[in-house]
């Protein structure tokens, strides 16, 4: 059994985040052999208790706690597969993200050096 528990920051909140990070976590425990998903969470963290009611967690309410309890499948080579895929996948996205912001920085740069030639700013030691 493995617990699972999330918290997502207010302005990125309604945007599905923390159901595709359940998703993920549910994958990556049923592929390591993981039988049961516990949450333990607040009642009134309504957001949290629906996507593990969605995902077809038994769900136990006692005042203002509530647990939930979700059966994994076993794993399977499509599992396997689709868990690497994402992984790669996402792995791919943050690298183009991060060249994409040095590329931002670089133009920044080369257009401070422009701007200065243009206001006759240039020193030979820069």
């Amino acid at each position: 059994m493995v617990e699972f528990g999330v918290s997502v920051l207010p302005q990125a909140r309604g945007r599905g985040y923390g159901a595709r990070l359940f998703d993920h976590a549910v994958m990556h425990a049923r592929n390591r052999g993981t039988e049961t998903l516990f949450i333990h969470a607040l009642s009134e963290n309504t957001a949290m208790l629906k996507i593990a009611r969605n995902a077809g967690a038994k769900v136990v309410r006692d005042g203002s706690e509530s647990e939930a309890w979700l059966k994994l499948p076993p794993d399977t080579l499509g599992s396997q597969v689709e868990e690497m895929v994402e992984t790669y996948a996402a792995e791919v996205n943050h690298r183009l993200k991060r060249h994409a912001l040095q590329l931002e920085h670089w133009f920044d740069a080369v257009n401070e050096v422009r701007a200065r030639f243009a206001k006759g700013l240039v020193v030979a030691s820069e």
